[in-house]
């Protein structure tokens, strides 16, 4: 009797065990759970942090055409040394923003701007997609008194409609020597990681293509702002 008594303790003291690791346990999930949750939004909202602006520079023109292809003018320069550009456009919430006109504007393959060759706008798809085909930019140099050289880019001017603000930035390369504190323009924003892309060889059918991702996110316009179009901008020439 005794021994039956002691084994049906044991037997609800295993019992009671085994539900309280089972609690600590589902206690402990469930804070990993929330940590990994946290640890989600705040890698998404990171990623969803406004694009950084950038100057206009010298060389906007108000005016340009529509097209997918750009810097065509030099046929050699541009099949030798195609780049193809593509994103998404999206909001601080990281949705998609469709039907988004962006402007579009570089220098050639040696530096240089022309006034209709390398310069154009597209329009984001119905999912917030966008894609060109253009050539590598040339750095070129600023003379102030001495040559100072800006690091490779791709200008951008991202219309924001009724809901956002517009930006306008540029497109850097990581590993470019003339980046950040070297940049000849020393108000720009070479140095921001956000703008920094890394090319990529893409291959197909042995039909290789340098590719390079450049999602773009726009801010929330303020209160009462949504009858104009706004952009952010930093106002310096150069």
């Amino acid at each position: 009797m005794t021994d039956m008594i002691l084994r049906t303790w044991i037997f609800v003291v295993y019992l009671f065990l085994d539900e309280v690791v089972g609690q600590n346990q589902q206690s402990v999930d469930k804070k990993e759970s929330r940590q990994q949750s946290k640890n989600s939004n705040a890698s998404r909202k990171e990623y969803c942090k406004p694009t950084p602006a950038d100057i206009y520079g010298p060389y906007y023109i108000t005016h340009s055409n529509r097209l997918i292809q750009y810097c065509t003018g030099n046929p050699r320069s541009y099949y030798n040394r195609t780049l193809t550009v593509h994103g998404h456009v999206l909001g601080e919430d990281c949705k998609i923003i469709p039907d988004t006109k962006i402007e579009i504007w570089q220098a050639d393959v040696n530096g240089k701007y022309h006034s209709k060759d390398c310069r154009g706008y597209i329009i984001t798809d119905k999912n917030g997609y966008y894609e060109f085909t253009t050539v590598h930019p040339g750095r070129y140099s600023i003379i102030q008194g001495q040559t100072y050289t800006r690091p490779r880019h791709i200008h951008f001017k991202v219309h924001g409609g009724l809901d956002h603000m517009g930006v306008v930035t540029q497109m850097y390369f990581k590993g470019d020597p003339y980046l950040g504190m070297n940049d000849g323009c020393r108000g720009c924003s070479s140095g921001k990681d956000q703008l920094q892309t890394r090319p990529e060889l893409f291959c197909d059918n042995n039909l290789c293509i340098i590719t390079v991702k450049f999602d773009i996110v726009l801010q929330t316009k303020p209160h009462g702002q949504h009858s104009r179009d706004m952009f952010n901008v930093l106002n310096r020439k150069k």
